[in-house]
């Protein structure tokens, strides 16, 4: 059971299933989907469906114009926003605010060492992307990781982990079925180990597609999928205000056991334990019921558990999740003041907050951008802005271990001068980057321009959390 301290009184939701939600503890219908269903309310020649407002890419990498169930066109949503109003007025809006999972598998009797994801065929991806209701419109790899840069933000593939990161009214959990069919085909993977979903409250929540409206919904929708006992969700910050939601699976069994040999550790954000679905997923529960023999009596652990708790990696993400960007700044990352994402980058600095980085970056047409940066050792960043002034979001995600975050947390916000920005923080106690913990505790300003109004610690089941608001002192 995880413990929380905080400098206020937070919400938990603790048990999940019992919580007031539009959507049953059973899912709804098309949720959880086949390559090849569809989402949303029309589909394009190829089968795969848009609602209207949505951006969709094109062959050559322009975006193509979503037409409504009345003919009528709509600004593509994507990066360059544009979004249809729900309420019938002709405003454009769009969802900068991504949706993050991250996904990461093993091997019940412990030998990954002949196990990768990234076997996957890029086809295949590309299938369950169509699923979630977006594209891969550019890619770059290393030996260590795949990066993918979407029409609607990113996809990281590693040997263990998948991360998705979907903006608009992106649909990621609808891909979890079929993501799971990929890895028993082509990984050698045999069962899920953690999973981390996340985002900020959404500035318009109605817009999404069912069950992302409501956090509580998609948290029956994820329950129904994972071992319930596995499961915590988590919402820090202000209901009423800027707030950042979290939903956090980890198996069980595997913590179970791992009470004996990783009591002073209490970290491990990504990967360790072996884990398993339920439901739609009946070769993974058979695993589970065949791990669950497996788990020795409180003191004796079998020999790949034992091995498991001795590999525990180090593990580290930080993001910084800004809002009312400088429009001076944002102008940047429009067509009518860059010629290509490559100037975007380069007179905005981008190019500078981590030195070092192989980029792979779009500009959007009209407006709008997304990069992802990827090193040799298998660190990446990514960076995802929707520049119009009414609803302007930059989102900006690294796994970089340093031993000191202020600089760089200080690079970032200095690059977009945001209002606001949320700050979090997950690191384990084997990273380099653990102290980054204390520091951002003692980090009340930053720039000496944005004050923290909000900061809140969790002790999570394998890993710590450090999660702050902060406010631009003279808005």
């Amino acid at each position: 059971m995880s413990d929380k301290t905080s400098g206020h009184a937070s919400n938990i939701i603790s048990d999940t299933s019992d919580s007031d939600s539009d959507v049953p503890a059973t899912g709804i219908d098309g949720v959880f989907l086949k390559a090849g269903e569809n989402v949303g309310n029309s589909s394009d020649s190829d089968g795969e469906a848009f609602k209207a407002g949505d951006r969709k890419v094109s062959a050559d990498g322009e975006a193509e114009v979503v037409k409504d169930s009345g003919g009528m066109e709509q600004n593509p949503g994507g990066k360059e926003g544009a979004v249809g109003d729900a309420g019938g007025d002709n405003l454009t809006y769009f969802e900068g605010a991504e949706k993050l999972l991250e996904v990461m598998f093993a091997r019940l009797d412990g030998k990954t060492g002949g196990c990768n994801l990234r076997r996957i065929p890029r086809s295949k991806l590309e299938e369950m992307l169509k699923i979630v209701r977006c594209q891969i419109i550019g890619s770059a790899s290393n030996e260590e990781i795949d990066s993918y840069v979407l029409s609607e933000s990113s996809l990281f593939v590693s040997k263990k982990c998948i991360i998705i990161k979907t903006c608009g009214t992106t649909t990621p959990l609808a891909c979890l079925q079929f993501l799971w069919e990929l890895v028993i085909g082509f990984t050698g993977f045999d069962c899920i180990e953690d999973v981390y979903y996340s985002h900020k409250n959404f500035k318009e929540p109605s817009r999404q597609q069912q069950p992302y409206r409501k956090f509580e919904s998609e948290v029956a929708i994820l329950n129904d999928f994972f071992e319930k006992s596995g499961a915590s969700a988590y919402c820090l910050g202000s209901i009423n205000q800027d707030c950042w939601y979290l939903y956090t699976y980890n198996h069980p069994g595997f913590l179970k056991n791992a009470q004996d040999g990783l009591m002073e550790r209490l970290g491990g954000h990504h990967h360790q334990p072996d884990g398993a679905g339920k439901n739609e997923m009946s070769l993974c529960k058979r695993n589970m019921e065949k791990f669950e023999e497996c788990i020795p009596k409180k003191g004796k652990a079998t020999t790949h558990l034992r091995a498991l708790q001795e590999s525990v990696e180090p593990e580290q993400t930080l993001e910084i999740l800004m809002t009312y960007l400088d429009p001076q700044v944002m102008q940047i990352f429009t067509k009518e003041h860059s010629v290509n994402a490559e100037n975007a980058t380069k007179n905005s600095g981008i190019d500078r907050i981590i030195p070092g980085m192989v980029i792979n970056d779009s500009l959007f047409e009209p407006c709008g951008y997304s990069m992802n940066g990827i090193m040799e050792n298998g660190t990446y960043m990514t960076i995802h802005i929707t520049p119009e002034e009414d609803f302007s979001y930059v989102s900006f995600e690294t796994n970089i271990s340093m031993d000191s975050y202020k600089n760089l947390i200080d690079s970032v916000v200095e690059v977009f001068n945001p209002g606001k920005f949320v700050l979090t923080f997950f690191a384990n106690q084997e990273s380099q980057g653990y102290v980054g913990h204390a520091e951002m505790k003692d980090m009340e300003i930053v720039k000496n321009q944005w004050v923290r109004e909000d900061s809140e610690f969790c002790r999570l089941k394998k890993n710590d959390l450090t999660y702050a608001f902060y406010n631009k002192s003279n808005i």
